[in-house]
């Protein structure tokens, strides 16, 4: 009998030995490919609508820092105020280095932390028993085309995604222990931190937190602990978490620094009750973004994912739940429970309260993780199922064909696959009648680049290009134009009459149908995917 139980404990811990091998294997391919990758491709996406303001607020809070607290122009350079600018300022700090590859240095910090947000999928994932779970999660995440489009210049978004996802594991680490240990109470407090210095709305974190710590307590009371040590040690390693979550926030911030309660407050009460609204195309209408349908964010989960990855995340959170009913004393119950909340709770909390919010998923793009790690669940529930038919070889390879059927949609958007819309209403072209596309105007990298291999230099060896921007998103096109190209810009519809004389082209989005101004002008090229334009260059008749 006791060498059996020596036998099973030896197996066992050769197991969770192979386990930690494996995912440490796995963890080190998965950041060489997202690395090279990145240097790859970096160049080829366009700057976005608001990468030039953000810049700007970067560099001006990165002054503030380096004039000894003196220069506060930061405070005051538009709204920017509201929103935290740790990300910002350490772009800003890399690129002061050689400022003529500035956006090019901003898309590759960007692309580092999609990728960083990668790695921590996979540490999520590893808390299950089957490293099916962390290998399929990360793929998964890469697979998303809305999130890997917004991976190299969303600079916003896609640094608090990354920050969301390490508080969660840093949360799930806190509440596995057996007692609360300051090393990662620390941990967590900084992480969230960081999170809350890049985006205020972070404090769903702390909800998060609380709903954890209501499922932590009464499993934890159910193996009798006694209910007074418990909370006393929660109670007062919880407040050392907040405030170091709290300290590290005002500290890069530098609107913080006036207030350190009162001006967060007031940015969460900005971010949750925005005021301007936005016009929006949504089910083929014209809508304000403070008056958007409840189920607005449901839907475009369903129709940005891609439908193999959809089903499968669906199984997962099936998986998850089940977790929870029959077996809610497993070791991975406390990270099921989370996951679910986490996908769940902000598609709820908007479908209650509506909140004003534009340009599709982004804003939300931090549940993307969540699904791609629901997504891993699935794949490894699959994987038990189909290795009873099959070898064990050939389930492994079903499951990867599964996590890889997006790739020729990726391929066939680049760089645009935040455009993606699955083929439930009809694929890409079909939706781009009815939902935005390039909202962001990251197509006029392409425009400009084909005006300079295009263009015929007019008087003084000149040639001059009409944007379909403002002072702001005119950098889109601006950035990449050659030096013998002057650009103005105009942002209106129905704009009267022929082009202003001595403009040879016109360069228009399709949102807000800016395209349509000058019909009388000749479309000469079009930029974008799978038959749904992105932007329309109008060339003038040479008189």
């Amino acid at each position: 009998m006791i060498r059996i139980v020596q036998k099973r404990e030896g197996s066992q811990h050769t197991g969770m030995y192979t386990h930690k091998k494996i995912i440490s294997c796995w963890t080190g391919a998965v950041s060489a490919a997202c690395i090279i990758g990145i240097f790859l491709i970096y160049d080829d996406f366009g700057i976005t609508w608001d990468e030039s303001v953000q810049s700007q607020y970067g560099e001006l809070a990165l002054d503030y820092y380096a004039s000894g607290l003196r220069d506060d122009a930061c405070n005051s350079f538009l709204n920017l105020k509201y929103y935290g600018p740790l990300f910002e300022m350490a772009c800003a700090l890399v690129y002061r280095i050689a400022d003529d590859l500035k956006f090019e240095i901003r898309h590759i910090c960007t692309g580092l932390a999609a990728a960083l947000t990668v790695i921590g999928v996979v540490k999520i994932g590893s808390w299950f028993p089957h490293p099916v779970v962390p290998v399929f999660s990360s793929i998964a995440l890469i697979m998303l085309p809305r999130y890997f489009g917004h991976a190299f210049n969303n600079s916003k978004d896609i640094p608090f995604a990354c920050g969301f996802v390490w508080t969660i594991a840093a949360m799930i680490i806190l509440f596995q222990e057996k007692e609360f240990r300051w090393k990662s109470v620390i941990l967590a407090g900084i992480i969230l931190g960081l999170t809350l210095s890049i985006r205020v709305g972070g404090v769903i974190l702390i909800i998060y937190y609380g709903i954890i710590s209501v499922f932590w307590y009464f499993t934890k009371v159910s193996d009798g602990i006694e209910r007074r040590n418990l909370l006393g040690i929660w109670a007062v390693k919880t407040t050392a978490l907040l405030l170091i979550a709290w300290l590290m926030m005002v500290l890069t911030w530098p609107w913080a620094h006036i207030n350190p309660i009162g001006n967060p407050l007031e940015a969460l009460g900005v971010a949750t009750q925005f005021a301007k609204p936005h016009s929006i195309l949504f089910e083929g209408n014209i809508l304000e973004s403070h008056h958007l349908p409840w189920y607005y964010l449901l839907k475009y989960v369903i129709i940005t994912t891609p439908l193999t990855l959809l089903t499968v995340a669906i199984i997962g959170l099936f998986s998850c739940a089940k977790t929870l009913v029959t077996n809610i004393k497993s070791a991975e119950s406390l990270t099921c429970f989370t996951i679910i909340m986490w996908l769940t709770f902000p598609v709820a909390f908007f479908a209650i309260k509506t909140p004003n919010i534009y340009d599709g998923i982004r804003h939300f793009l931090f549940i993307q993780p969540a699904i791609a790690i629901l997504c891993g669940i699935g794949a490894y529930y699959l994987f038990q199922r189909l290795r009873m038919i099959m070898q064990p070889v050939l389930a492994y390879i079903a499951i990867t064909v599964l996590a890889l059927y997006p790739i020729p949609d990726l391929i066939a958007l680049h760089p645009y696959q935040m455009t993606y819309f699955n083929r439930l209403f009809g694929g890409l072209a079909e939706a781009s009648k009815n939902y935005e596309t390039d909202y962001w105007l990251s197509s006029y990298k392409e425009a400009a680049e084909w005006i300079n291999q295009h263009k015929k230099p007019g008087d003084g060896g000149k040639t001059r290009v009409l944007l379909a921007a403002n002072n702001h998103s005119r950098l889109c096109a601006d950035y990449y134009f050659d030096d013998d190209i002057e650009t103005a810009s105009i942002f209106a519809t129905k704009i009267p009459g022929d082009l202003a004389p001595g403009i040879a082209y016109y360069v228009a989005t399709t949102r807000y149908g800016l395209d349509q101004n000058f019909p009388e002008t000749p479309v000469v090229h079009t930029i974008g995917r799978n038959n749904a334009i992105y932007t329309v260059i109008k060339q003038r008749k040479r008189e």
